[in-house]
């Protein structure tokens, strides 16, 4: 018991304590050990700004655009709780729209129709926003139409049929209808509305005797254009005359007997009454018909009723052919003409070529009618109406290098030739002429720039009359400065001098004009070397510009070896005439 005793008071010493305790806490340590590396903790990461949206879709619409992006493929850990938009006007941004929405469509409203947009997004989480999308492709709101251009009004009973061309600009919306409104003076009536996109309508309920004009407007999705300018006067009737067809020229009219000037022929003629006819058409030998423009335009059918007809001369067979001229009024009442050409396959034009006036047998036979009526009295041919562009030819697409001398007496000048469209009045020559562009596809064809070398003739603008020379665009390369004059009804005498230019040299073109009966001048009075490229090959037209005037003999010859050297060593020291300013 002693012994037991002993051990046990032996254990409870304070070294045996000690013992224990760091027992325990090495113990305790091992378990903190095991506990710490048995376990990993897991810290949440912090949330970013969201990655850039990608633009897939733009929609336009009236003042707006619809724009359509995917959402970001990173959010940042946050979820997206809105977008902003910022149009562009070219590289100028606009103010920004700022949207609450996750939705990735949305229309932004206040833009300027027809004005072109570009577009970038940024999305906004909780943190902030992102970088901005990439620029979006170009989109354009829509416009209402522009206005159209009312062309004829032809006359029937209690009614007027309009014709219109629809607005090139459909403000990017297509056009839906149109609406015309009658005028009695400067009083609107009440307008029509036509659902339906046909430019030629008929105006009915009108009162016979009463003289209307007309305007139209077009109408789209995004609301009605602007009116039209008022049409020329049409007065309704009781009863519709039957239509009379005048063609000008002596039948058969020839083509080709002394060459081909261009690639087309012309009948030209007038239909009657003016008023009433609602469409012309043209069938040659037979084949469909073909719509014809009537009169009167801003360009070649200078007065109502006048038509002229451009037939590819490829398209004539030789010897006769018919061309059948079929005019319908307003009420449906056709009249038919049958006009007979005789074709001649032409060889070429050959210089030297004159025409004595008094002893041509018609007109057709010694030059090639364009546009215009004329007539030959007296030893000259003499328009017999002022108009744009009265135009004679002679010669063919292989004449490089000529000259021509004709003498000119100016009877008037006609005060309406100083429109926008026909500029100023002018009387002389076109050189170097490769025929009238088609354009627009309608009858007569009537494009001019850049078919012709030059211009050489007297001008009568409003700053003051001159000589003038003008390029293949019609624009001012050279005039004169000397102050001379042109003096109605006394003759004088026009020379021009047309050169297709040597090797890498354009076409230069010279004139000369002086009083009949006085000595010709050695000097030209104006000369323009045109740049390399420049139209160099094509007939000659003689050109009555809003002016009424006779031409005498006409005389052409082809120029010489020994000029043409002559002329192309002085190119060298030549400036190449450019368009200077007009005045």
């Amino acid at each position: 018991m002693a012994d037991e005793a002993d051990t046990m008071a032996s254990d409870s010493s304070p070294s045996s304590a000690r013992c224990q305790s760091s027992a325990i806490k090495v113990v305790l340590a091992v378990l903190m050990t095991v506990c710490w590396v048995g376990l990993t903790p897991t810290v949440a990461a912090a949330a970013t700004k969201p990655g850039r949206p990608v633009i897939t879709g733009l929609s336009p619409g009236k003042a707006s655009v619809t724009v359509t992006w995917t959402a970001p493929a990173n959010t940042g850990g946050s979820a997206i709780t809105g977008y902003v938009v910022i149009p562009y006007l070219g590289t100028t941004a606009q103010p920004a729209r700022s949207f609450a929405s996750a939705a990735t469509t949305q229309t932004i409203t206040g833009l300027t129709n027809g004005a072109t947009y570009r577009f970038k997004v940024r999305a906004r989480n909780a943190v902030g926003l992102s970088t901005w999308s990439a620029l979006s492709a170009t989109v354009t709101p829509f416009s209402v139409p522009a206005a159209p251009t009312v062309g004829t009004v032809a006359a029937a009973v209690a009614s007027v049929i309009v014709s219109w061309t629809a607005p090139a600009d459909t403000g990017g919306s297509p056009i839906t209808s149109y609406l015309v409104t009658p005028y009695l003076g400067s009083v609107a009536q009440p307008t029509r509305s036509f659902a339906s996109t046909a430019t030629t309508q008929t105006i009915t309920g009108l009162t016979n005797g009463a003289t209307y004009r007309f305007k139209v407007r077009a109408r789209s999705a995004v609301g009605v254009g602007a009116f039209s300018a008022a049409s020329a006067t049409s007065t309704p009737v009781a009863v519709v005359a039957t239509p009379t067809i005048t063609v000008f020229g002596n039948q058969p009219l020839e083509f080709g007997k002394v060459g081909l000037a261009q690639p087309d022929v012309n009948v030209i003629g007038r239909v009657s009454p003016t008023g009433s006819i609602r469409s012309m058409t043209y069938e040659l030998n037979g084949a469909d018909p073909v719509a014809m423009g009537i009169g009167l335009d801003t360009r070649r059918l200078t007065n109502p009723g006048d038509f002229n007809v451009a037939i590819p001369a490829s398209s004539l067979q030789v010897g006769l052919n018919t061309v059948r001229l079929r005019a319908v009024n307003t009420v449906g009442v056709a009249i038919v003409s049958d006009v007979t050409a005789r074709f001649t396959d032409p060889g070429a034009w050959t210089m030297p070529y004159t025409v004595h006036w008094s002893t041509a047998p018609n007109l057709h036979a010694v030059v090639q009618p364009v546009d215009g009526e004329w007539l030959i009295s007296g030893g000259t041919v003499r328009t017999v109406e002022v108009g744009y562009d009265r135009l004679l030819a002679v010669g063919d697409g292989t004449w490089t290098n000529f000259e021509a001398t004709v003498p000119i007496t100016v009877h008037s000048v006609d005060p309406d030739g100083y429109t926008p469209t026909s500029g100023s009045p002018g009387i002389g020559f076109i050189t170097h002429w490769i025929g009238h562009d088609t354009v627009d596809g309608l009858q007569p064809h009537w494009g001019f720039a850049g078919r012709f070398g030059g211009i050489a003739w007297y001008r009568y603008p409003t700053a003051g009359s001159r000589l003038e020379l003008r390029d293949g665009n019609a624009a001012l390369v050279a005039k004169d400065t000397t102050g001379k004059a042109i003096t109605s009804e006394v003759i004088y005498v026009y020379k021009v001098r047309a050169e297709s230019g040597g090797p890498g040299q354009g076409p230069k073109y010279q004139l000369k004009v002086w009083q009949a009966g006085t000595t010709e001048p050695a000097a030209w009075d104006l000369s323009a070397r045109l740049p390399l490229g420049a139209v160099a090959a094509g007939s000659l037209l003689l050109v009555a510009h809003h002016v009424d005037a006779s031409f005498g003999t006409l005389q052409v010859r082809a120029l010489g070896a020994a000029e043409l050297a002559v002329s192309r060593a002085a190119a060298a020291d030549e400036v190449v005439a450019t368009p200077i300013p007009e005045d």
